[in-house]
């Protein structure tokens, strides 16, 4: 450092730095490290861990996905089956509709016969 003369002729070495202070921090620094130490390797425990147990956990996640794709199969084709039941319903009832509708009109032109007969 440069030492400069003061107009009161005391030399001025600049700022001052105040050691206490600095051990003060230094301090409390040193402090945090245990604390930080432990929960850095706490945090590395449970991704450890959880490394383990991904690949079983994505087994068990594609077996869950491998079941539902089944149900949803037979779910498909059992909606499938009740469509062609429902369709083949629809036909059997339109079938009848005509029969009714035919007989109905056959037993009206009956009744008209006899009416006149009578």
């Amino acid at each position: 450092r440069r030492k400069i003369l003061c107009p009161s002729g005391m030399v001025d070495s600049g700022p001052t730095l105040d050691l206490a202070f600095v051990h003060d921090d230094l301090s409390a620094v040193h402090s945090l490290v245990p604390a930080a130490s432990r929960r850095v390797a706490a945090l590395e425990a449970e991704l450890a861990a959880a490394e383990r147990e991904a690949p079983a956990l994505l087994k068990e996640a594609a077996r869950e996905m491998d079941a539902a794709r089944v149900k949803l199969d037979g779910l498909a084709l059992q909606s499938s089956e009740l469509e062609d039941s429902l369709e083949a319903q629809r036909g059997a009832s339109q079938r009848l509709e005509r029969s009714y509708a035919s007989t109905l009109g056959t037993l009206r032109k009956l009744r008209n016969a006899e009416v006149v007969l009578s």
